[in-house]
């Protein structure tokens, strides 16, 4: 049983991950579609704060390959253990 607590941690995590990935690209562009600041003098604020959360947002992308690999590491690490 205790060799199964790594194995599922990483799997929520990555699944937690690829799930907020997903509907976050969707939500980030249902409001900015929304919103209209041009001629706002916080336009410059704004589109700095959407093109850095845009800019992580897919910087995060690789982060279920990075997990997966490393859940298949430790599997493997855990198994071939007496």
């Amino acid at each position: 049983m205790t060799k199964l607590v790594p194995i599922v941690s990483i799997a929520l995590v990555t699944l937690a991950i690829v799930i907020g990935l997903t509907y976050g690209f969707g939500a980030l562009g249902a409001a900015d579609s929304a919103t209209n600041m041009t001629g706002s003098p916080y336009e410059e604020e704004y589109n700095a704060t959407v093109s850095g959360s845009a800019t992580s947002l897919s910087l995060m992308g690789s982060l279920p390959i990075v997990l997966v690999i490393i859940g298949f590491i430790a599997v493997f690490t855990i198994l071939r253990r007496p």
